[in-house]
């Protein structure tokens, strides 16, 4: 399971290709699509299987000039 704000930053891949990644918006992912996370041991391309919304209280996505961290 994966919190972000809808402003916070996710890496994703295509399908075709699961080494190349871009940083989009984590309110542009879509079921189905290939997002990278930390499985406990390596950096692994995971299917997003859902997506729901829950209000949360101390949140934030700092954002920085260059898009990422």
């Amino acid at each position: 399971k994966i919190r972000l704000t809808a402003a916070h930053l996710i890496f994703t891949g295509s399908e075709r290709n699961s080494t190349r990644m871009s940083a989009v918006f984590a309110s542009q992912v879509r079921p189905g699509q290939q997002v990278f996370a930390w499985d406990g041991e390596r950096l692994a391309a995971v299917a997003v299987k859902r997506i729901y919304t829950q209000e949360h209280v101390g949140s934030f996505a700092p954002v920085t000039a260059q898009g990422t961290v």
